[in-house]
């Protein structure tokens, strides 16, 4: 794969440069290599210089020895697109939701995070399975197929609230045998794939600039975004990307609804018909539109129906879990509209 480095060799920066005017701009063909830093501590826009063969692109070190653009307390971006982001490693210092305004290759792919300080990401374009020469193909059995085409490096050790974005290239239905609701954030974590509970953005992802905003645009195959139901440590996974829920370990709710991404009114208060997998019980968890914990309840016995209150007061996508004390899950996504 061509990289940025390689056209931008005769560009390096000093060690640490900052960019503390009112406002900056970058104009492309720049490239920050290893140990090195760019900090911007005020509004940056993103913008195409119209030459070069990324007029807009900000590029930094990808191997051990990053290079990072910073930003730092005050600071927010605009402008971020396809041919007009960083194709490389974002930190950001202050522990404000933020978006990161990465990419690679011409493809703005943006991730974002609730808040935590110090916490970086990369995106690259590449198969997952590939990421070291042992091979990264190995899924828990909760889940049935890893994207093919992408995958994110964050880190950091504060817990936040991650979410991935996708588009028309990410190849969201064939992933999901097109069932949008089988859609999860997966974390490579020790020697395999792990499930990470997460829910699909009824309201994608605003990516015009740095403040974690939901827009306008419903989810679709095409695009959309999905952020974890509860905070998580970033450092604690090597790399996240999208993956999809096995069929045969997604609950059913027996209540009058229909799932993402075409939404009825839901009538009724949910039931759920639950199953561990011993008689030691586990935990029934709804999380609601904004992906935060609003009911849980603690059961015993291996099996049997609890009621559930309806979540008919807030439109939005709820998630039911039922998480048994052996660690298994399994969960359902709802959709309310309003009435």
């Amino acid at each position: 794969m061509l990289r940025m480095k390689n056209i931008l060799s005769g560009l390096a920066l000093l060690l640490a440069m900052s960019l503390n005017a009112q406002s900056s701009k970058f104009f492309g063909e720049i490239y920050v290599p290893d140990n090195a830093s760019i900090s911007i501590f005020n509004k940056h826009t993103f913008h195409d210089g119209s030459n070069g063969i990324y007029p807009g692109v900000v590029a930094t070190e990808r191997e051990n020895k990053k290079g990072y653009i910073n930003f730092i307390y005050g600071s927010s971006w605009v402008g971020a697109s396809d041919m007009q982001h960083v194709d490389g490693y974002v930190k950001v210092y202050h522990n404000e939701s933020f978006i990161f305004p990465i990419g690679a290759n011409s493809k703005f792919r943006p991730v974002a995070i609730s808040g935590a300080a110090r916490t970086s990401a990369a995106y690259y374009d590449n198969n997952p399975s590939f990421i070291n020469e042992e091979g990264t193909a190995k899924m828990e059995p909760l889940l049935s197929q890893i994207s093919e085409v992408e995958y994110w490096d964050v880190d950091g050790a504060s817990r936040t609230q991650v979410t991935l974005t996708w588009d028309a290239a990410s190849n969201i239905e064939s992933l999901t045998a097109s069932d949008l609701n089988r859609l999860t954030v997966i974390g490579w974590r020790g020697n395999q794939w792990e499930l990470i509970p997460s829910s699909i953005d009824r309201f994608t992802l605003d990516q015009s600039s740095s403040r974690n905003l939901m827009g306008s645009e419903i989810a679709s195959f095409s695009a959309g975004s999905i952020t974890t139901n509860e905070a998580i440590k970033p450092g604690d996974y090597d790399y996240l990307t999208l993956g999809t829920l096995s069929s045969d370990i997604v609950g059913k709710v027996q209540t009058q609804f229909d799932v993402y991404p075409n939404p009825i009114s839901l009538t009724v208060s949910p039931s759920l018909n639950y199953q561990f997998s011993s008689e030691k019980g586990g935990v029934i968890r709804l999380y609601g539109p904004n992906n935060s914990l609003i009911l849980e309840k603690v059961v015993t016995g291996e099996r049997g129906v609890i009621s559930l209150e309806s979540p008919i007061g807030q439109a939005g996508v709820y998630v039911i879990g039922v998480v048994d004390n052996n660690g298994s899950s399994k969960y359902q996504k709802l959709v309310v509209v309003e009435q």
